[in-house]
């Protein structure tokens, strides 16, 4: 069935991505910190905090589709967003929600007009 990135309104008026019935979000780097081992061999607890954390806003830009092959775990997606913390437009990489571990899946609509 053909599909294609379909832009949402939260109720904050926020903006996310669907593909199909995946939500696409924006993957954090993240550092692993184990925080706890158990006693049972291969049992422990994991931290995950973003290495460097940037968040985007949403600039109404195209998504596009990557050279996507076979299953849902390498569909991946680009697009173009707004760097909060600089303000300039970045090209952003999205994929399945269920493919991070950290994630922005909302962006806030940019007050700077994409270029």
């Amino acid at each position: 069935f053909p599909t294609e990135v379909l832009v949402k309104e939260d109720p904050k008026k926020e903006f996310y991505f669907m593909y199909g019935p995946l939500v696409l979000a924006h993957p954090l780097e993240s550092v692993a910190t184990t925080t706890k081992v158990f006693s049972i061999a291969g049992f422990k607890n994991i931290q995950y905090n973003p290495a460097a954390l940037v968040i985007y806003n949403y600039t109404k830009s195209p998504v596009k589709a990557l050279e996507n092959k076979g299953s849902n775990e390498n569909l991946k997606f680009t697009t173009t967003l707004i760097n909060s913390k600089t303000n300039i437009a970045e090209p952003v990489l999205l994929e399945p929600m269920g493919n991070t571990i950290l994630r922005q899946v909302t962006f806030k609509q940019s007050v700077i007009s994409s270029q």
